[in-house]
């Protein structure tokens, strides 16, 4: 009841929705749905009779509160391990459909799925099977995935490879970490792969190279420092040569240019130097809107 009381607290003063994750104590599913969270987390591995699932199915049903059946490959119900000769990609389906299929006798329907692994290959094999085999959303996640770097790594990994491919709907970060960053790299990779409108910098550099004719590295983190601390959408590069800058850099971007003619400086861009050289039916300026066309419309979105 103390962890019950403690919720209660926090749910009407949290600025973003809560959900509650439900696992051995199957009593705190119909509390929970009857006390204002905006969602349910189930793990079928842990919450296992199917009488108790119908039964938070139900409340949640009633309240209009949706529910995530969150299956995890660290902890598949035993019959299904054995079934599938372990935590498959097939294995996390399946417990996803049996439990789907709990709350479809209860006329449940407001789902969402997730089937994580901390192995990034299983990850990406199970939702694109599940893609394949469920009409609900699915939240993408490689859990487990441990501290930076290497946690931030695999989980990019396996959701940028899905999201890529038009597969998930909602998305998490498991690191071994401030949640904060969880968030963050969250957001940077939806900006990055253009299915968020940027909210902050975008830093294009160079790398390291014997054509380098400044401290690109050291540009670059200080540039990095100063222009994130102006939280404002900005794109900007830093190129160390003339051969990657100015027309390196982002058209109509911000782009700080080092080399032997000059010191290093702004450059506006050169789109004036297209509209010079006029226009014709393969000029500068049908192939500008060819490439704005390509580069906005990006990766495919999730169903």
């Amino acid at each position: 009841m103390t962890r019950l009381r403690v919720s209660a607290q926090i749910v009407p003063r949290s600025p973003v929705p809560i959900v509650a994750d439900i696992h051995f104590h199957v009593e705190d599913g119909p509390r929970r749905a009857r006390g204002g969270r905006a969602g349910l987390r189930l793990n079928p591995g842990n919450l296992r009779k199917p009488e108790e699932i119908r039964l938070v199915a139900s409340e949640a049903r009633d309240r209009g509160v949706p529910i995530r059946i969150g299956v995890n490959a660290g902890s598949l119900h035993p019959k299904i391990y054995e079934q599938f000769g372990g935590a498959t990609p097939e294995a996390l389906v399946e417990s996803a459909r049996v439990e789907l299929a709990y709350f479809e006798e209860v006329g449940f329907s407001d789902v969402k799925i997730s089937v994580k692994a901390s192995s990034v290959a299983t990850m990406i094999a199970a939702y694109r099977l599940a893609s394949q085999t469920f009409d609900h959303p699915l939240h993408l996640g490689v859990t487990e995935a441990g501290p930076l770097p290497g946690g931030l790594l695999k989980g990019t990994a396996g959701i940028a490879t899905l999201l890529a491919e038009g597969i998930g709907d909602t998305l998490r970060y498991s690191l071994t970490a401030d949640p904060v960053e969880e968030a963050n790299a969250g957001r940077q990779l939806l900006e990055v792969l253009g299915l968020r409108e940027r909210k902050g910098l975008d830093l294009i550099a160079c790398p390291s190279c014997g054509r380098a004719e400044v401290d690109v590295i050291k540009v670059a983190n200080e540039a990095q420092i100063a222009l994130s601390a102006l939280d404002v959408p900005i794109q900007v590069a830093v190129m160390g040569c003339v051969v990657n800058g100015p027309g390196g850099g982002p058209p109509r971007r911000p782009r700080h240019r080092g080399g032997q003619e000059a010191w290093p400086s702004l450059h506006p861009g050169p789109d004036r130097a297209r509209r010079r050289r006029g226009r014709d039916g393969r000029g500068a300026r049908g192939r500008s809107q060819e490439d704005r066309g390509r580069r906005h419309r990006g990766p495919p979105r999730g169903p």
